[in-house]
């Protein structure tokens, strides 16, 4: 029996002894069971952790995901990225929470959480109603074979989606406009051999190249205030970041009617709450939660391991790889008496 194991038998037996000195006892080995140390970070545990413990394995677990997210300096912006919708995919939050993962998020929350960021289960709902909407317009707007009349993109789309998506003519001339651009580059992409071969970091220059020229080619980027590094994102990665753009701005338009419609302005404050820290920390903490209901005495690595599955809905390699980097560094420094901490707590 480890020391461990074998001093929570003796706190275990002496709670169950009529003892005058066991509350004494008890605390003395409740210390020792907190400054032993605890073992390899890919080792299980052969004891629960105490609840000091499952809160610095929390911190960082959300330290080391989010620095995958904003570098390692873990300075909280926007994304930086430019989309056509004319503002940032991200919000200012340090899992860069675009605005549907944000109701992601939100939707799993108790009342008593949202009150505290002034929002309300239907408020939650209706957010995430925009911003489906959204979504449905904007593909309708920039996919294959898309419109280039406004006229035409609203006999192509739902009544209700156009309606929910509170977009605006000006969104959607703008939008189309993007729709155009995005076809253009798409066969751009294709000419230069594909996603697939463009996207591998092998590929950086013939990735950069494309855009380069892709930028030259067109009026369309320039129009739309679109560099050639977006258009390098764009390439390697897909149009999903204007997709994210467009659903904050159809959460920011007021509803239909409703001059003081604060809803976009609400989602916005959630995402940003603690200096961009809370939602991360609630989202991220509680997938620690649940991995070590699963399992208590599994490693850290795998705890961190399952709350990345959890959070990001799988996680690439790279992405788990870089994440076990920080963690690693992040526990050393608990380990060696500088534990890091959210920024500004």
């Amino acid at each position: 029996m480890s020391n461990v194991a074998l001093l929570h038998a003796q706190a275990l037996h002496l709670s169950l002894s009529n003892s005058q000195e066991a509350p004494a006892a008890t605390s003395d080995i409740a210390l020792a069971l907190e400054q032993a140390p605890a073992p390899a970070l890919d080792e299980a545990w052969s004891v629960a952790r105490t609840r000091a413990v499952v809160e610095a394995l929390i911190t960082d677990c959300v330290g080391a995901i989010s620095m995958v997210e904003i570098g390692p300096a873990a300075k909280v912006r926007e994304s930086a990225m430019r989309t056509v919708s004319g503002v940032a995919a991200s919000y200012a939050s340090a899992g860069q929470h675009v605005a549907s993962k944000t109701i992601s998020t939100l939707k799993k929350l108790t009342q008593a959480q949202l009150e505290t960021m002034r929002l309300s289960e239907a408020e939650v709902r209706r957010a995430n109603q925009v911003c489906y909407a959204a979504g449905k317009v904007w593909s309708a707007a920039t996919g294959s074979g898309a419109p280039s009349e406004v006229a035409a993109l609203r006999s192509k789309v739902e009544d209700k989606h156009l309606r929910l998506s509170r977009f605006t003519e000006a969104n959607l001339e703008r939008m189309l406009l993007g729709g155009q651009m995005f076809n253009a580059l798409r066969k751009a992409i294709n000419a230069a051999g594909g996603r697939t071969k463009l996207e591998v970091k092998s590929a950086a220059s013939a990735r950069r190249r494309c855009a380069e020229d892709f930028f030259e080619a067109s009026p369309l980027p320039r129009q739309l205030g679109i560099r050639v590094s977006d258009l390098d994102v764009y390439i390697r990665s897909g149009f999903g970041e204007d997709k994210a753009g467009w659903q904050r701005v159809a959460l920011g338009n007021a509803a239909s009617g409703e001059a003081n419609d604060e809803l976009g302005a609400r989602i916005q404050g959630a995402a940003e709450g603690e200096g961009g820290w809370q939602l991360p920390r609630i989202d991220i903490g509680n997938a620690v939660e649940a991995a070590l209901e699963e399992s208590a005495l599994a490693s850290d690595l795998d705890i961190l391991q399952a709350a990345i599955t959890i959070h990001s809905q799988g996680g690439r390699q790279a992405y788990r790889d870089r994440a076990e980097g920080y963690f690693r560094d992040l526990r050393a420094r608990r380990e060696a008496g500088d534990p890091w901490s959210f920024p500004g707590a």
